[in-house]
């Protein structure tokens, strides 16, 4: 078998219906993040958040203050490039600035409670930056997102996946990270030659605005410059981290997958009781979908990409705030599909 260019780690998954790793077993020395994960986080820590969170998006949107702790809180720990802050289109730059101050405080105060973990605060204050993608805002983890969309527009070949077997013939499947759903098309394939490389070439522009303001304050707001030929939702795409993207053609926005059966993965993890929710519930870290058809073409990358997150869920000291991953996969047809 033939492996896509992916990071070099391999994970089994007996079933793609409900996908769970476990987390590795602790060492038989306790280190100090094992002692600090069975203290009592004080009361006021979350509070004082969902309270400066409520002053400034509205009291409404406020109540969604625990998943937006954990959308920030993923960025800055590293699991993911970036996330969307679709909570309120009225939320101003600066407004999600302090936000994600606010957040990092949250963080570094649920984490640790020392002097010897203190540097933590300071390195979440700087790892963010808000970027604003036409009307819509974004906060990305400024290391993280220049490596991710490097490693991305690297990929500049159709890579053999895996070795498909016929009683007369073998054929290569192929994986790339670009569906092409455009509406010209009957149904969503991998992306040719031609859209590859206008992908590759937006995801290149876009990473070069960025890399801009690589030595700057996080004061600074990024507002990237969209090119006539780009493509918003797939760019999307890309600072979201997802493994794989839709393409279609940005002059009618339309595309060939209503009524298309499509393959729906979601990456969980709980809640933390922390958090003061009443119920216990899941944060959903990742979501995306692909055409159930190309899914044997993407198996492979889906579980390389899982396990890659699972290795750096585990490399990092996130225990009170992000405890096991889950990678669930569901089915949906569609009458018609908004990317």
């Amino acid at each position: 078998m033939v492996q896509p260019r992916l990071p070099s780690f391999q994970y089994c998954f007996d079933s793609l219906t409900s996908i769970h790793i476990p987390k590795m077993a602790a060492p038989k020395e306790h280190s100090h993040f094992d002692v600090m994960a069975n203290k009592q986080v004080p009361n006021h820590v979350f509070r004082d958040f969902h309270t400066s969170v409520s002053n400034l998006i509205g009291k409404r949107r406020g109540q969604s203050s625990s998943n937006i702790f954990l959308d920030i809180a993923v960025v800055l720990l590293g699991l993911k490039p970036g996330f969307l802050f679709d909570y309120s289109a009225a939320v101003k730059p600066i407004d999600l600035q302090e936000v994600c101050r606010m957040a990092a405080q949250t963080l570094h105060e649920i984490t640790c409670e020392c002097n010897y973990l203190c540097s933590l605060k300071q390195k979440y204050l700087q790892c963010f930056r808000i970027c604003q993608v036409a009307d819509d805002l974004f906060v990305l983890n400024r290391e993280m997102i220049t490596c991710h969309l490097e490693e991305v527009s690297a990929q500049n070949e159709v890579v053999p996946q895996h070795i498909v077997k016929t009683d007369t013939s073998e054929t290569e499947s192929m994986y790339r990270p670009v569906v092409d759903a455009s509406s010209s098309l009957t149904r969503p394939i991998i992306a040719g030659d031609d859209v590859f490389e206008k992908f590759v070439c937006m995801v290149r522009a876009a990473s070069l605005q960025l890399t801009g303001f690589k030595g700057r304050s996080t004061d600074e707001v990024v507002a990237l410059v969209i090119g006539e030929d780009w493509n918003v939702s797939s760019l999307f795409g890309a600072l979201l981290g997802y493994p794989l993207v839709y393409w279609y053609c940005p002059l009618d926005g339309a595309n060939c997958l209503e009524l298309v059966p499509l393959s729906v993965y979601k990456v969980t993890c709980p809640i933390p009781n922390i958090l003061g929710l009443a119920r216990r519930t899941d944060h959903i870290l990742y979501s995306f979908s692909l055409p159930s058809e190309l899914e044997p073409s993407y198996h492979a990358a889906i579980q390389q990409w899982f396990a890659r997150l699972q290795l750096i869920h585990q490399g990092i000291e996130c225990g009170r705030v992000l405890q096991s991953l889950q990678l669930v996969r569901s089915n949906v047809t569609l009458q018609s599909v908004v990317l």
